[in-house]
């Protein structure tokens, strides 16, 4: 998970560019666990989601969906096709979608803030080694609220800093999905 961590922090300094994570990521995103509930509030942190939970590796005694395409481009405008092709253990995934490149006056700006066990671990040693008492001694109460909270966001702010990310509005050429799958059989024909 760490190396997935730094991975994702790397990639979050471009930008101007969306991610595309593919892979078979071992864990079964159909399941519910504390490997995969970490998983995903790791990438949900850096404004990325899933695109299936379609099973992707199918025997006669289970199914699981341990492969995936991680995005942040939006889900109503790309589909993920899970299909047999015969030829590994892993069924074949297709991910589909069309983007028109948009100036940069058309893109949303959005902040993410990186939470990991190591970062909050950082933040309790700060607010257990911060002096309290100098915030609020000898205030009215409104100042040492703006005190604690001004004192309180910079620890948090150093600890976790917030990163601009740019999010590119999508546009989509067909009206549904059905209309990518017959797309993508073709591409893949």
């Amino acid at each position: 998970m760490d190396k997935l961590t730094d991975a994702l922090q790397e990639l979050s300094a471009f930008e101007k560019f969306n991610i595309i994570l593919t892979g078979d990521f071992n864990v079964d995103f159909i399941e519910e666990s504390d490997h995969i509930n970490q998983l995903l509030n790791l990438i949900g942190s850096f404004g990325l989601h899933i695109t299936t939970i379609e099973p992707s590796r199918v025997t006669q005694f289970s199914a699981t969906s341990i492969d995936n395409v991680i995005t942040d481009l939006s889900s109503e405008l790309s589909v993920t096709v899970t299909e047999e092709m015969q030829f590994s253990d892993h069924r074949s995934q297709s991910f589909i979608c069309e983007i028109n490149e948009q100036n940069e006056e058309e893109q949303n700006l959005y902040y993410t803030r990186l939470v990991t066990d190591g970062r909050i671990l950082s933040l309790k040693r700060r607010i257990a080694g911060f002096n309290w008492e100098d915030k609020v001694k000898n205030t009215t109460a409104q100042q040492a609220a703006s005190g604690v909270h001004t004192a309180f966001l910079g620890m948090v702010e150093k600890c976790s800093p917030l990163k601009k990310r740019i999010a590119k509005k999508t546009e989509i050429k067909v009206k549904n999905s059905a209309a990518l799958v017959k797309k993508s059989n073709s591409l893949i024909s």
